[in-house]
């Protein structure tokens, strides 16, 4: 499935103000939905409006066998009758374990929640919210966490921008992490494309850069802690308990130095 070529001009005749405008509705429509932003539109700039996104799950090529007990739709469908039902959250994680294939888990989940928040943005960041647990439970380990970004790359494969879109939520959920992003970007053959697109170096240098400065957080907090910490000991008024209790804080302090530092 090859992505489409950009709204607009064609390439020959583009120029940077076609450029820098499809680029800003691009944003507007990662913003808002799709029909508001396009409604709004002044007539002039309606060309440079991007197609409404559409994502394909992995079960989109219907067939006679989709309607099966075992086909990854029925189990998506099940899936999500029970989330619309409000089942409890073991009961659904109970399920997943018993009739789910551990290697379909990622797809699964991944697929059915972006189909379901496709509307917009904010009814996928309603649906991250509220079904959090669903997406750790389907990437409980570093493999597990990298088949769920290659699921966000298959169903939004036709539409880079929203794959970047939908990683950012994951990472402000904290439901992926830089180290994984990074480890699909540069050896997964579905992914390795994604680095000749737009955002993929944004998203790269916004991790960079937040890590950088959760560092510096970090550290400044172990300082002041440690002087603290020195003051205490220092106190000989200080009793046992209170000096005990300074020692867990500068524990915790570097703990947090050292989770920072390897990110």
């Amino acid at each position: 499935q090859k992505t489409p070529p950009p709204p607009g001009p064609p390439p020959a005749e583009r120029t940077a103000y076609d450029a820098f405008v499809t680029t800003l509705l691009q944003k507007c429509v990662a913003l808002s939905y799709h029909e508001r932003v396009q409604r709004e539109l002044p007539e002039v700039l309606a060309e440079h409006m991007p197609p409404k996104p559409a994502g394909a799950t992995a079960w989109a090529a219907l067939s006679v066998s989709d309607t099966e007990p075992g086909a990854i739709g029925t189990k998506s469908a099940a899936l999500l009758s029970r989330l619309r039902a409000k089942a409890e959250r073991e009961d659904v994680l109970s399920w997943l374990d018993r009739d789910i294939d551990r290697a379909q888990l990622p797809v699964l989940v991944v697929h059915t929640l972006l189909d379901a928040g496709a509307k917009s943005v904010s009814h996928l960041e309603k649906l991250l919210d509220k079904f959090d647990w669903l997406v750790t439970h389907a990437s409980a380990d570093a493999a597990a966490r990298v088949q769920t970004l290659a699921a966000v790359g298959s169903y939004w494969n036709a539409r880079p921008a929203m794959v970047w879109l939908t990683l950012r939520k994951l990472l402000q959920y904290k439901l992926t992490d830089a180290t994984a992003i990074v480890g699909w970007l540069t050896v997964s053959d579905a992914g390795r494309p994604l680095l000749e697109t737009w955002g993929a170096w944004d998203a790269i240098g916004e991790q960079l850069s937040l890590a950088a400065s959760s560092q510096r957080s970090a550290t400044k907090a172990a300082e002041a802690e440690a002087e603290r910490h020195a003051a205490m000991h220092a106190d000989e008024h200080s009793g046992a308990e209170r000096r005990a209790l300074a020692d867990e804080r500068l524990e915790a302090c570097r703990a947090q130095l050292a989770d920072a530092r390897r990110e």
